[in-house]
């Protein structure tokens, strides 16, 4: 088999193997069948022919003896009336030639009477009964009684017409038995083996699309049997680790809505904070957090990835900034601890970023700086607005890294926006993003509903541009407004 060959063969399902290698060896099987059984009867049929003239001969015999004693013209009546009856019914080409001696008659009943099949009945045999000359074959079969000789010829190839004839039909009759038989066969194996297949391929493709917990029950055949056996074992780990997974994925969310703020309201900011996982966890993480001095720290962040990895970076997150503000006084120095602590407890291929603000609520003003986060939008009560850009590289690329720190005055009515990628890079069927420049007219737009009617709204907003696509990545979205004084 050729590699080509092998490779379509590999590619056919179990069931159609079978069914080829089984029919395929039926095939073969009939053939060389039919074909000794061809031969065979050919053999056997050609012996009986010529058993058959033989037994003409001897039986035409003692007739011609009695007649030899009397007159040639009877002698020849007789002979023509045999090989009249004889021919068609019996022999297709009969020919009687009789010799008494020197005197040589033959038969007129078919004008078959000639040197030439006086030839071939005197022409030594080519094979058992068989006698070729000018390039045709014969039977001749011959009896002797004194000077009286009998020879009965038939021309081999009018008897091999009406043999094949014969042969081809009961070939045909046999081979339709075999293809009934062949049918029966595949009927079989196909109750025997497909449909428990099917029962079993049905059975893995609803485990595998998440129908944990499915059973087969297949009792054709032992090894089927076997196998259904062991997809029924397969399923019940599956459910069994599904629900293992599904209980720990409901406390690892538990635990990550505990790391989030239990309210939304600081002195001098009406808050409004909205934070959807792409998964049961999520890397998405904000947070606020008071500071001895009356000053609040305001935090959003977003670790690559979703998921359990990402959620265990967000934790990490939560535990490096608790105690990073402790140890520095602006954002940009908490920052450069909190990079330099979580590059050295992070995989190499792990980041986050992250905006870090400071809110001092009794000059209205916040300091900020940003981790390669997305851009904040500043919308001014007059209907100004700002883009606040980031101030340095995402955490985890260098221990080194160092930020700015930027300082914005908020008046009262202003309102602040800081998402993560998620809800910016959130995508249509066709691939088209939200995008940033959507982000900022929808804020814009929303300027006159309250903050949380405003977040809601928004997140209405992205799931409808999604229409029923399933949300890539982690969302949190932030928005403050500067109360008054």
């Amino acid at each position: 088999m050729t590699p080509r060959l092998l490779e379509r063969w590999q590619r056919l399902t179990l069931r159609a193997q079978l069914l080829a290698a089984v029919n395929g060896a039926i095939i073969v099987f009939l053939a060389a069948y039919l074909a000794i059984d061809y031969h065979n009867q050919w053999d056997s049929r050609l012996e009986a022919k010529h058993a058959a003239l033989q037994q003409e001969a001897e039986t035409l015999m003692p007739a011609l003896v009695m007649l030899g004693e009397q007159d040639l013209a009877i002698m020849q009546d007789h002979i023509d009336d045999v090989c009249a009856r004889m021919e068609g019914y019996y022999a297709p080409s009969h020919h009687i030639i009789v010799t008494l001696g020197e005197t040589v008659l033959q038969a007129h009943s078919h004008h078959r009477a000639s040197a030439h099949m006086l030839d071939v009945a005197r022409i030594t045999d080519a094979g058992p009964g068989r006698t070729r000359h000018d390039g045709g074959e014969y039977l001749v079969a011959s009896a002797q009684e004194g000077d009286i000789k009998a020879f009965v010829i038939d021309s081999l190839d009018d008897i091999a017409h009406s043999l094949r004839t014969q042969l081809l039909w009961r070939s045909g009759g046999l081979l339709g038995l075999c293809i009934l038989g062949a049918a029966a066969v595949n009927v079989l194996l196909l109750r025997l083996v497909n449909r428990p297949l099917d029962t079993v391929i049905q059975a893995i493709r609803q485990v595998g699309g998440g129908d944990f917990g499915k059973r087969v029950v297949v009792r054709s055949n032992a090894d089927l049997a076997f196998l259904a056996d062991e997809v029924n074992k397969m399923s019940g780990q599956l459910a069994a680790a599904h629900r293992e997974q599904a209980q720990q994925l409901s406390k690892a969310r538990r635990i990550q809505q505990h790391l989030l703020p239990g309210h939304t309201s600081i002195p001098g900011l009406n808050l409004a904070a909205r934070h959807q996982a792409a998964t049961e966890v999520g890397g998405d993480y904000y947070d606020l957090l008071e500071a001895p001095d009356g000053r609040w720290w305001l935090c959003v962040a977003d670790v690559t990835g979703h998921g359990v990895p990402a959620a265990m970076g967000a934790s990490q997150l939560k535990a490096l900034i608790t105690v990073a503000i402790s140890q520095a006084e602006e954002p940009a120095g908490v920052l450069a601890l909190m990079n330099y602590w979580y590059t050295s407890v992070s995989l190499p291929e792990d980041f986050a970023s992250v905006w870090l603000g400071r809110w001092d609520p009794e000059r209205g003003l916040m300091e900020y700086a940003s981790a390669g986060h997305e851009p904040a939008y500043l919308l001014n009560h007059g209907g100004s607005s700002d883009v606040l850009p980031s101030t340095g590289l995402v955490l985890g690329i260098r221990e080194e890294a160092r930020w700015e720190t930027q300082t914005i005055a908020m008046n009262p009515g202003d309102r602040l926006c800081v998402c993560t990628d998620g809800l910016t890079e959130a995508r249509d069927p066709d691939g088209a993003m939200f995008g940033r420049e959507r982000l900022y007219r929808e804020i814009a737009d929303l300027r006159p509903s309250s903050l949380n009617d405003a977040v809601t709204r928004l997140l209405e907003q992205v799931w409808i541009h999604l229409d029923k696509e399933h949300a890539q990545d982690d969302i949190t979205c932030l928005l403050m407004e500067r109360t008054a004084p």
